[in-house]
């Protein structure tokens, strides 16, 4: 099973929109959140192409929306290595434009 990494821009947009949430005290939101993206590490660290590929051109680069909180997560992982990390790269609001992330 691949582990699940966090590139430093994910851990950032996280960290804004926990602040956002804190900061209008939507607590349930912030709890939703964190619940979604615990499943979501469980689903990627089993099913790593779970996610749509954007572009048929770049199989490792994926998006998936939470389950429940509305959010997109970008992440890349590599087919060819079983071991390798799935790697957390973006989180957008789902009405947020969301310039697609290189992949690592």
């Amino acid at each position: 099973m691949p582990s699940i990494a966090y590139r430093e821009e994910f851990a950032d947009d996280l960290s804004k929109e926990l602040a956002y949430l804190v900061g209008r005290r939507e607590l349930s939101w912030v709890t939703t959140l964190q619940e979604d993206l615990a499943d979501l590490e469980g689903l990627l660290a089993t099913f790593p192409e779970a996610g749509n590929a954007p572009r048929e051109d770049t199989p490792v680069l994926r998006k998936l929306r939470l389950r429940r909180a509305p959010f997109y997560v970008w992440y890349a992982f590599d087919p060819h290595r079983r071991d390798a990390p799935v790697t957390l790269l973006r989180l957008f609001h789902v009405r947020q434009h969301s310039p697609e992330p290189r992949p690592p």
